[in-house]
């Protein structure tokens, strides 16, 4: 999936919010690099997109 264009960063956050409270995870993680690395708890750093989409 795609991420949109945004015109503002304020739209990009409002979706981002907008997507979250649906539920959407498949448009959240068109926020990630596939190099990318979560940390969900403090100390538990999480590289792997499945791991980090789970998360």
């Amino acid at each position: 999936m795609n991420m949109p264009r945004f015109a503002t960063p304020e739209e990009l956050l409002n979706s981002q919010v907008r997507e979250f409270n649906k539920g959407n995870i498949d448009f959240l993680m068109t926020l990630y690099e596939k190099e990318a690395s979560f940390v969900n708890q403090p100390g538990q750093e999480i590289k792997d997109v499945n791991t980090i989409r789970e998360a």
